[in-house]
């Protein structure tokens, strides 16, 4: 696949992605809780193909039609839900604690969001969050079959709405991230900035004035706000209660 193919590829995956996304946030406003939460997690997936071509992309690497193939194979979906958790965690994982401590104190200066915890506790909790997500597989399908588990049928009605709506309202926000993130690094790209290098002082104001930046602030704003800190508790409990209840 050559790098026109891939740009396309992203363009296609990011579409198709946000197509399910606005379809899954009007069955959200509609209290249709139990179908949009499949279609959320559907444009995840969508998101996550995008990260991963994207990924490549900047790397310079070409991607053969057997690699891309492999992201729609059975037991591929749990690797594409969490595939922007995992770009972060491979960035993690090549950093050293003094990298590390020097990002976060740069970010601390210049306003930037980074990690607030040291290296070993981000490493953490971006992997705890991979664990968690990597069930949203099986959430996806405890919503839209009907199942057989363990002697007993499993359809999905054992949660109050309060919690069904907990989940939408933690996927409406998280699915979006890696489609504002690519958003803007695309834009970025478009401007001159360099891969693995700091923006330079125009670029970064053209950065932080943009559209894509300001998505993904309110993005963040959401998701580090103390109220959403419980909608991702209850969160967590469903995709969890989920995983358990409907895996043979």
């Amino acid at each position: 696949m050559v790098l026109k193919d891939i740009k396309k590829g992203i363009e296609y995956c990011l579409a198709n992605g946000k197509r399910l996304y606005d379809d899954a946030a009007l069955l959200h406003e509609q209290e249709r809780y139990k179908t949009a939460v499949p279609i959320y997690i559907l444009a995840y997936e969508e998101f996550g193909k995008a990260v991963y071509l994207y990924g490549k992309m900047s790397d310079g690497v070409e991607v053969t039609e057997a690699e891309f193939r492999s992201l729609t194979r059975a037991g591929s979906h749990g690797s594409k839900i969490t595939m922007d958790y995992r770009e972060v965690q491979d960035r993690l994982e090549k950093m050293t604690d003094s990298e590390f401590e020097n990002t976060k104190a740069w970010a601390a200066r210049e306003g930037q969001r980074f990690w607030t915890v040291d290296h070993k506790t981000a490493l953490a909790i971006n992997k705890s969050s991979i664990d968690t997500l990597e069930k949203l597989n099986t959430v996806k399908k405890a919503f839209l079959y009907v199942g057989y588990v363990k002697g007993e049928w499993y359809i999905q009605t054992k949660f109050s709405e309060k919690l069904y709506a907990a989940l939408c309202n933690y996927l409406n926000i998280n699915v979006m991230r890696p489609y504002h993130m690519i958003q803007l690094d695309s834009y970025m790209f478009s401007l001159g900035a360099k891969e693995g290098e700091r923006l330079t002082k125009e670029l970064e104001e053209k950065m932080l004035a943009s559209e894509f930046r300001k998505d993904l602030n309110n993005v963040f704003m959401i998701y580090d706000s103390p109220s959403f800190r419980r909608t991702i508790h209850d969160a967590y409990m469903v995709i969890e209660a989920c995983h358990e209840g409907y895996s043979e």
